[in-house]
Parts: structure tokens; sequence; C-alpha cells
């Protein structure tokens, strides 16, 4: 299985080949920077440098107009900014990565923008992510909390579909399908970045669009999204006047490939659910729970917790934390996460107060004091086993599924990618209880 190997790399390709080969225009517009797209063993189509590169120089660089953010798209899309305006004014003003996915749909179907048009034809027909590779059987081989927050991330693109929807119909404007939607959503969430709008001085930002609460700002960069990801590689973006620069902190001998990281502190979760894809060995290993595996350890920990009317009454107050995160303009999905990688298991906060708290609670319920000092290592050390045992049974099913053929295809690309998600976690979990003995 060919792919399986694919999978297994640090680097994973999101660049998407136009009829097999490298659009003219994207070849065109890498000559000036020495730089061309070459097929790589492994990693498929990536950015190689035709020079050698010392760490430090510029990669490439882009103008103004090629650089892509919501407050552009209102200025040039005068039916996308009539949508903005009726949700705006009703209360409800669309994100940004909703603006752009629009924008990518809107100009597919009438461009009116030359720089974008040639940008638009260098992205995939279909980008790889949760919410666009998962059907409910693909999401079935994940762990249980996992293929819920695969289910809540389609779930909000769909909610953040209708709410544009109903603004564009609420103008008169066409309304983009479903599934058209979703792949340009996939699009933006793989292939955008976030900008600091104070270093990069973005201007103000428009009262039509859903501010970010940390001061980021969604942009497409042309090019930039061509490079694979490395753990580790070091890139950078300077903003001067109207142009802007790309430099790589790492060094690279004439004929290799020019990386970026989408993210070191990136669990696999997140790799997975934004670009559809999973590393093997990743840095960051971070093993996510959700409000179930809570309640299923706290009865096995104490066996007080297990009484149906606790249980109802945490599960009613916890999940409606929980639902409320995930429907957030930035999606969180609440989970309740531990860092494997490292010395020793290391608690989030928010996993860390929820213990502390269920320990406080153990003894006014009738939990002896010996269990209730004992409760976050035993909840703990449950919760792992639980899901060390979900993910042996999901790697045993997906075996069967290859020997029956079932794997073939892009679903079969995307079980690949599930498959080295799942035995890093249990590499990760066995890591852990390996050293607890």
């Amino acid at each position: 299985m060919a792919a399986r190997c694919l999978s297994r790399l640090v680097a994973m390709s999101l660049y998407a080949r136009v009829d097999g080969a490298p659009t003219s225009y994207l070849m065109q517009r890498l000559a000036p920077f020495g730089l061309d797209l070459y097929e790589f063993p492994g990693t498929g189509w990536g950015v190689r440098t035709l020079h050698d590169r010392p760490g430090g120089e510029r990669v490439f660089s882009w103008s103004n107009k090629e650089v892509v953010l919501a407050e552009v798209v209102l200025r040039r899309r005068e039916d996308l900014a009539a949508a903005a305006v009726h949700a705006a004014e009703a209360g409800r003003p669309l994100t940004d990565e909703s603006l752009l996915a629009c924008y990518i749909v809107a100009e597919e179907r009438e461009g009116r923008d030359t720089w974008f048009t040639l940008y638009r034809s260098t992205l995939p027909a279909f980008q790889p992510s949760a919410i666009s590779s998962a059907g409910p059987g693909d999401r079935a081989l994940l762990p249980r909390c996992y293929s819920c927050c695969v289910k809540a991330t389609y779930d909000y693109a769909t909610k953040q579909h209708a709410a544009c929807a109903a603004a564009l119909g609420a103008v008169d404007e066409p309304v983009p399908e479903l599934d058209r939607y979703l792949r340009a959503f996939a699009a933006v969430r793989a292939r955008s970045f976030a900008l600091d709008e104070v270093v990069f001085r973005l201007g103000q930002p428009s009262p039509l669009v859903a501010q970010r609460p940390d001061g980021l700002r969604r942009a497409l960069l042309p090019l930039y999204d061509l490079l694979n990801h490395s753990s580790g590689a070091r890139t950078r973006i300077e903003r001067s006047e109207g142009t802007w620069r790309l430099l790589s902190e790492d060094s690279c001998a004439a004929g290799g490939q020019v990386f970026n990281s989408y993210g070191d502190d990136r669990s696999n979760l997140e790799l997975l659910l934004h670009y559809g894809f999973a590393v093997a060995g990743n840095g960051h290993a971070g093993i996510g729970f959700d409000v179930p595996d809570l309640l299923s350890a706290l009865a096995t920990a104490c066996p007080r917790f297990g009484d149906p009317r606790v249980q109802d009454s945490l599960r009613r107050r916890l999940t409606a934390d929980e639902t409320r995160r995930r429907a957030e303009a930035l999606q969180d999905l609440a989970l309740y996460s531990l860092d494997a990688s490292g010395d020793g298991p290391r608690p989030d906060g928010r996993l860390r107060a929820a213990l502390d708290n269920f320990q406080h609670m153990a003894v006014p319920l009738g939990c002896t004091e010996e269990e209730a000092r004992a409760l976050p290592a035993v909840a703990l050390d449950a919760m792992l086993q639980a899901r060390l045992d979900e993910l042996v049974a999901r790697l045993e099913e997906v075996g069967r599924d290859v020997e029956a053929g079932a794997a073939d295809g892009a679903g079969g690309c995307w079980r690949d990618h599930v498959v080295t998600f799942l035995e890093a976690e249990r590499e990760a979990i066995e890591g852990v209880i390996k050293g607890a003995e």
C-alpha cells in the first residue's frame, strides 16, 4: 500500500497538480526567485530551490494585491459586501473564513479579479480535510471522541454555509451549493494564514466581519501555501510598504525542498482536521478526551461518581459548555487534553481544573478520603487505558478493511493518514503507561 508509506513522512503536500503537472502560472511565478515545483519522492509536489540558500534568505515575495483578507473581499465583491451588511445588521456578522470561502466560489462562478483567478487555478479540486474527506464510515475509524470532533467540525462548516446562504438570499444574490462551499471552506482552513493585524499593519478591521478576540486575521497568501509541512521548519513573513516577503531561517542546498511548519505545537488531531494528514513521531503528542471519557473514568476512579443521578447532572452541565464552545466563531473543540510528549504526561489547564473540581466533589458525594486523593491519577489511568483499547480495536478494524480491499482511492488515502494518527497515539499512550510502571 504505497500511500501508507507517504502517511508516515514528516512532510505532506497540500499542493494539487492540475492535469498531472504544475500550472504554467506557478512555474512562471516561482522562476524569478530561483524556485520551481518538483515531484519529490514521498512528499509529492513541493517547492524546490535551484541554488544553495543560506538561512535568512528571501524565498519569494508578493504584492498587496495578491494578499486576500475578508476586508479585501468586501471591496472587490459588492454581492458579498451586501450580504455581509445584511448579516451584520441582523447581529450575526459573517466570519472571515466564511467570506473567503464564498469569495472562492463567487470568483469561480464569475471571475472578476485576474490575480485571484490565477491563484484560484492553483487550488485543488479536492482539499483533503475532516470537512471534505471524512464521511460517517471514515469517521467511525477514529476513536469515538475524535469522530465526534470530526462531525463537530463538519457541522460547524455547514452552519457557516447556512449563515452565508441566508445573508446572500436576503439580498437576492446566488447562494453557493453546500458541497461547493464546503470544498472552498476546506481550502480556506488548510491554506489560509493567521496574520497579526498590528505587526502587519492591516488597518482597521471591518465591522461587517466577525472579530477574532486574538487580534489575528485570516488571509490567503499565494505561493506560501505551496510549501509542504516539516516539523521545525522556520519561515517568517515581513512586510514593507506594498511588498510582502517570505524568508526561511533554514539553509537549503540546490535541488532541496523548501519547507514550512504548519505549527510545531499542533497535535495530530489538528493536522488531521485541518489538512487531512497526521505525522508519525509528532513532537506534540496531544491526547484529547471529551465529556463521556471523563464521566466513564470518574465512575472507575470512584463508584459514587457512577450513580446515574450524578452522571446525568455532570453530563448536562459539561455538555452544555462543550456545545457552546464548539459553536463559537473561533471554533473550540472543547477537549480535555493531555500532553504525552517529554517527561511524563501533562494535563492541560482545562483537564487539570476538571480533575481538581471532581476531587473536591468526591468526599461530599460519599467517596473516602483515600479515593478522593487518588481520583485524578486513577481517572487519568482509566482514560488512557480505555483510549488504548479503543485504538487497538480501530487498528484491527482498518486492517480488516485493507485485507478486504476497502481502502482504495481517495478514501483509502484518508484511511492511511488515520492509521498514522492511530498508531502515533497508541505509541504515545503505551509510552506513558510504560513510564508509570
